[in-house]
């Protein structure tokens, strides 16, 4: 597949969140406008859950669809191994703590994107994508006969031997500790480092991680955010080409056949890019609305 095409999806990724909510596409068109200024488009149906890596540019159009799928299983022919070594962990952890008179169950494992939204809106999460999404967190629940414990020095020690176990806790987090909260990696730049593919799920909330750091910067919180700078270096590392797309927005462009294609669908409105190689410009419509770029 066309190098071109991979930078068309990693910068429809990024730029998803100018894109107003609506219903879920199953396929998506890709095209190129050749020498004669013919716009020639390639479509992409949603593949079914994906086994291998082999059809990495499938499994990249495909979440552009939407969220027809839990987001954890297109990645668990690349996540499951390290799935297992989580919950062998997690699972000695319950096994080993507490002692009577506590007990102690996980009260969320994967959780849906829809979930994870109404969490960041109501405050009780600051990130936009978490591991808990892709299976790699666990909220804890301690309990001393029927009364459920949401505080005490009872997670403390929770988290003392969860850390003996390998395992990281959120009672340890800078700005925002979580108490109730373990996971397998230590944040997730380091998610990302381990598994750079995962990154592409994070770059559509790019904008938004770099808007909280800089807002933190402004009020003298930057210690409390260098995950979030990590995040950000991470994915300027793993996705080296998103420097080369323009931060500029462009009117739509005086191209007759682009404009004509536009006009036509208002009938049946799809999810498209477009991209112009010799005035380097990319139109990108989802649904009945669209957007066009000026690309480097």
């Amino acid at each position: 597949m066309s190098p071109i095409f991979y930078l068309l999806l990693l910068f429809a990724q990024v730029k998803d969140l100018h894109f107003p909510k609506q219903a879920v596409f199953n396929q998506i068109q890709i095209g190129i406008i050749d020498s004669t200024e013919t716009i020639r488009l390639t479509t992409f149906d949603s593949l079914n859950t994906p086994k291998s890596n082999s059809n990495l540019f499938s499994i990249y159009a495909n979440r552009q669809f939407g969220n027809q799928k839990r987001l954890h299983e297109y990645w668990d022919f690349y996540l499951d191994s390290t799935h297992t070594q989580f919950k062998q962990l997690s699972d000695s952890l319950l096994k080993e703590f507490p002692h009577r008179p506590y007990r102690m169950r996980y009260l969320s494992e994967y959780r849906s994107l829809e979930k994870q939204e109404q969490l960041l809106k109501s405050g009780k999460s600051k990130l936009p994508l978490s591991l808990h999404n892709f299976g790699f967190a666990l909220d804890v629940g301690i309990y001393r006969g029927r009364k459920y414990l949401r505080r005490g020095p009872i997670y403390s020690k929770m988290g003392e031997k969860a850390k003996e176990l390998g395992l990281f806790w959120g009672g340890d987090f800078k700005g925002f500790p979580d108490p109730g909260h373990i996971q397998y990696f230590s944040n997730t730049a380091q998610y990302i480092q381990t598994f750079p593919w995962i990154g592409y799920e994070f770059l559509r909330f790019k904008p938004v991680f770099e808007s909280n750091y800089q807002s933190a910067i402004e009020n003298g919180r930057e210690i409390f955010v260098q995950d979030t700078k990590q995040v950000i270096d991470i994915l300027n590392e793993k996705f080296p080409e998103i420097k080369q797309i323009s931060e500029n927005a462009i009117a739509l462009p005086t191209h007759q056949e682009l404009r004509n294609w536009i006009a036509n669908q208002s009938i049946n409105p799809q999810f498209v890019i477009i991209y112009h190689p010799k005035e380097k410009w990319v139109y990108i419509q989802k649904g009945k609305q669209g957007y066009c770029w000026q690309v480097n």
